[in-house]
């Protein structure tokens, strides 16, 4: 035990250097804090410096202004404990005096104050190659900057990981608001925070093209937006020691001819910001054509014809905020003349539209948009886009073929012919496809394992799993069961990634044995759950690449509302609890749907409990409110409920720019 001195009295301070200097000489301290705010500690250091080649030590000085501020909500340090800090105030002292000028004390404490500003001091002897080892941070790559990588690139320790963050868009974007900046009701800025704004995290404005998990280095290309670029686009690699996937999904056309090529004019899709502008500019569009003298009404009920494809809450949503666009600005004020050319379509595949949704929501939802005087074709798919005389996209070919038409007199009656609608904007809001990074991932030296729709397979610690041997798997059950310890026992699954350093949340993992839907509140709790395990210092100890990365302990979930996380007991591994689902049906009328809401039971356990179905006013309010906390300025808070009220109030800006 090495024991701790501590010079606090004023009387002392002249006999304060050579007191320091002698317990260094007897190794009776190991490390040294000097906390004060006169020159009087700067002048300390300064003695010490030119000691520092005789006992290696690194001093730092650490302003404070009294003893009482520092340790104010703190511990004090235990005495006679090896490695602890040995502190030394320098409390002020008229016999040393002040000196006369400002800029005479600056040029002083300049000359004599360190450069560095941490209060961290290396030990002595054989203890600092070891502290210094064990001081390096792990590097963690994340990429997305969307609902799961966003949220845990903000709650990552930043003291035990050095964390980047690259994705192809420098925002998160709240997506839910996405339907109303594509028809003037907020501002595209309004919706998004910059990616740079996160604290102690470096960003890059890149795609992740490849991964060699062998040396465990990303291979990433820049993508910053220039259709006018004559250079090649910059390419660079990026060392990684934990890898985070975080990519979501991207709009998938199930190979529809016609989509992929007129995507971009005559259609759209509606999942970045770049597409509720092209949306917005090409309505508009549509709508100057269609006021131009001399146009046919025929050719103005194809202009003014806007057909949406797909049966979610994102397509239900924006047909919602369509028709209050051309009921409050267009109909009013903007063109009132062109109103009974106006049509709107909404197509969808399937039986019924947003499945997910409880079934008094959903005629909720119909009767809304029939209301609206909304077209909704119910089981109808869009079998191919076809060009007209003159090259431009713009007829739809709906079919009914797939769905089982009636048996009359022991016969099956022949599917309806074909249908073409003539349209002026198709907005392409159906299913979701793996990027290409996800897609293509791939390995020699590891078989990856992959879900029906391309999805990482993950267990319930979020790291993704390869397929191995039978006699591997028997040596990595038996090395994972020792490290899980207390913890909950695992089903039996694949081994992880080198070791369970990579992890999928999102939309881009998937869980065999947990399948959940691919929405915004699952990702952000997963990213909830993994920061809370990686936050547990897992990391600690390992020297080699090839030794598997512990369990965590067990953490609590999520806790954003409705309910607080101490209803809940703690998992070591990931338990999706389900808060509800939220969707607006235009300004006024909203639909929450609570009837599969997660309770804790009495064994600890989640389970399923029916709760209201709530419409009306307090669901457009609950779904605003909620939507609007997610931004994390406090400004655009205040400026999407402003606009908000502007765009139904007074007006909606109809500029084209």
């Amino acid at each position: 035990m090495c024991a701790t001195r501590r010079f606090s009295s004023p009387t002392m301070t002249r006999r304060l250097t050579p007191s320091i200097w002698s317990s260094l000489r007897s190794k009776a301290v190991c490390r040294v804090h000097i906390v004060g705010t006169d020159w009087v500690d700067a002048m300390c250091w300064g003695t010490l410096r030119c000691e520092r080649s005789v006992t290696r030590l690194k001093c730092e000085v650490l302003r404070r202004s009294s003893p009482a501020r520092y340790f104010r909500g703190r511990r004090r340090p235990k005495k006679d404990t090896r490695g602890a800090p040995h502190h030394v105030w320098a409390p002020r002292d008229s016999r040393f005096g002040r000196a006369r000028s400002q800029p005479a004390r600056m040029m002083l404490l300049r000359r004599l104050r360190p450069p560095v500003r941490t209060m961290s001091t290396l030990p002595l002897g054989e203890g600092g190659h070891a502290a210094a080892a064990e001081a390096v941070k792990q590097r963690v790559v994340v990429l997305g900057t969307g609902w799961g990588g966003n949220r845990l690139a903000r709650t990552l320790c930043k003291d035990q990981y050095d964390v980047t963050v690259i994705s192809p868009s420098n925002h998160f974007l709240v997506t839910p608001l996405l339907p109303q900046t594509a028809v003037g009701t907020l501002e595209f800025r309004n919706v998004q925070e910059p990616a740079r704004s996160i604290k102690g995290v470096d960003f890059f404005q890149a795609k992740a093209q490849s991964v060699d998990l062998t040396r465990q280095v990303l291979s990433c290309e820049e993508c910053i937006a220039d259709e006018h670029a004559v250079t090649e686009r910059h390419q660079f690699q990026l060392p990684f020691d934990v890898l985070i996937i975080a990519t979501g999904c991207k709009t998938d056309t199930f190979n529809t001819p016609g989509v992929a090529e007129a995507e971009g004019r005559e259609v759209h899709f509606l999942k970045h910001i770049k597409h509720a502008r092209g949306i917005r500019l090409r309505m508009l569009e549509c709508f100057e054509r269609a006021a131009m003298p001399g146009v046919s009404d025929a050719e103005r009920d194809r202009l003014l014809s806007f057909v949406v494809v797909g049966g979610g809450p994102t397509s239900c949503e924006f047909t919602a905020e369509l028709h209050d666009f051309l009921a409050s600005d267009a109909g009013k004020w903007a063109y009132p003349e062109l109103m009974k050319h106006v049509s709107v379509t909404l197509v969808e595949a399937g039986p019924q539209l947003m499945p997910a949704f409880d079934t008094a929501l959903v005629s909720h939802m119909m009767e809304q948009l029939k209301e609206r005087d909304v077209t909704v074709r119910i089981g109808t798919r869009v079998k191919a886009l076809e060009k007209d005389a003159t090259g431009c996209t713009n007829v739809a070919v709906l079919s009914s073929d797939h769905v089982s038409t009636p048996v009359v007199d022991g016969r099956r009656q022949a599917p309806p012919a074909d249908e073409r609608l003539r349209f002026g904007m198709l907005v392409w809001a159906a299913g979701l496809q793996q990027v290409n990074f996800v897609r293509e991932l791939y390995s020699p030296q590891f078989e990856i394992r992959k879900g029906v729709n391309g999805r990482l397979v993950v267990d319930q610690y979020m790291r993704v799993l390869i397929n191995d041997s039978a006699d591997n798997y028997d040596a990595y059950e038996e090395d994972e069961a020792d490290e899980a310890g207390a913890a909950e026992p695992a089903p039996r699954t694949s081994p992880p990634l080198l070791g369970g350093r990579v992890y999928a949340i999102g939309d881009c993992a998937a869980n065999e044995h947990m399948p959940l839907p691919p929405t915004a509140q699952v990702a952000e709790q997963q990213a909830d759950y993994l920061a809370a395990a990686l936050n547990q210092g897992l990391f600690r100890g390992i020297e080699s690449r090839k030794d598997l990365v512990p369990l965590p302990a067990p953490v609590p979930p999520s806790s954003f509302p409705p309910i607080p996380p101490i209803f809940y007991g703690k998992s070591a591994g990931f338990r999706y609890i389900n808060r509800g689902s939220m969707s607006s049906v235009g300004f006024g009328d909203g639909l929450i749907d609570m009837t599969r809401i997660a309770t804790p039971g009495k064994d600890g356990q989640v389970s399923s409990v029916r709760g209201p179905a709530i419409t009306g006013l307090v669901a457009f309010t609950a779904w605003h409110g909620y939507y609007f906390s997610k931004q994390y300025q406090s400004i655009n808070m205040l400026l999407n409920v402003i606009q908000s009220f502007k765009s139904r109030f007074l007006r909606r800006d109809i500029s084209r720019f």
